[in-house]
């Protein structure tokens, strides 16, 4: 497990397109399902204990302790240590706890302690922040905004699963597919990022991101040495794809060009065909691991090729770090 830089990280959940928009117009794209998070010691995960209630879910947890690590199957959630909070990250510790090495905010954890619990039954705005900017200088470039809707919106919670629902620009109000070339897009009132990252002008061939898509972050929560677990039915469509983040709380190194590193917990492309010459990149291909730096972002990435024909977007699969 790599140390995290910095303080610690905080988990980051976001639907982006590559380059193309069709096919955007009525896509829902349902991500997730709860969120666990357990000490690093021990706690896992057992497939039976995690709902299956909507058509893309995830289910994350943060656990256990290399040291103490005897098999790679998760245990079921209702051994782990510590009661079911939904989006709270107030901590018990019980009479009996066994120092973990896991890093709070707020001081230290037991073994196999329950920090962090999110069912979603509804999105709870304290714990979760909904990001709104324009990710213009994001190494990657994906081609939307994040915008935080009143109607419309683009993240909402249904039946215990959240949803992620790209828009597209010229459909919301002010816009047409002229404006997409021409126009400006201010999203200066309720900005989550820096003030370049708050408004864009079309200039050139810059226009404006053709899809207004979701991105959530968690606010004050964020750990330092730990496991997670994310059970996910990926999405699936032309150019969709979606990124399970752990991010550094405290950007020590700065932000541009992956400058404090990121992790991804799990992403694929959402294509059902996607080759280049006889490689596969389609949504049979996944991807993770650590970016230290933009210039060797593709070192320590792993990728895992489904090699039976099926693709990740087809059944739910629980992915770990």
């Amino acid at each position: 497990m790599m140390a995290a830089r910095g303080f610690g990280r905080v988990i980051t959940i976001c639907l982006c397109v590559a380059v193309c928009v069709e096919g955007y117009r009525s896509r829902s794209t349902s991500l997730t399902d709860s969120l666990n998070i357990l000490s690093k010691n021990t706690g896992n995960i057992n497939n039976s204990g995690i709902v299956n209630s909507g058509f893309n879910e995830l289910d994350f947890r943060f656990g256990q302790n290399e040291d103490d690590k005897t098999n790679d199957e998760p245990e079921d959630k209702a051994n782990a240590t510590g009661p079911k909070q939904a989006a709270e990250a107030k901590l018990t510790f019980p009479g009996n706890c066994q120092p973990s090495r896991t890093k709070l905010r707020d001081g230290s954890a037991c073994s196999g302690q329950t920090l962090f619990e999110d069912n979603f039954d509804s999105l709870n705005e304290s714990v979760w922040q909904i990001e709104q900017y324009i990710p213009n200088t994001h190494p990657e470039l994906p081609f939307v905004s994040y915008q935080h809707l009143t109607t419309g919106q683009t993240i909402s919670t249904a039946g215990g699963i959240l949803q992620i629902t790209p828009k597209l620009q010229q459909d919301l109000p002010g816009f047409t597919n002229d404006t997409i070339t021409s126009g400006t897009l201010n999203l200066n009132s309720g900005c989550t990022s820096t003030e370049s990252r708050c408004e864009m002008t079309v200039d050139g061939a810059d226009i404006l991101p053709p899809v207004a898509s979701g991105r959530i972050t968690s606010k004050t929560f964020a750990f330092k040495y730990g496991k997670v677990y994310v059970r996910a039915k990926l999405p699936q469509g032309d150019w969709l794809y979606p990124e399970i983040l752990l991010e550094p709380f405290l950007k020590k190194y700065g932000s541009p060009h992956y400058s404090s590193g990121v992790i991804k917990i799990a992403t694929a492309r959402g294509n059902r065909q996607l080759y280049y010459g006889q490689d596969d990149y389609s949504n049979k291909l996944l991807y993770g691991g650590p970016i230290m730096d933009l210039d060797c972002r593709e070192t320590l990435l792993s990728g895992k090729l489904r090699s039976d024909g099926s693709a990740w977007g087809d059944n739910f699969h629980v992915y770990s770090l």
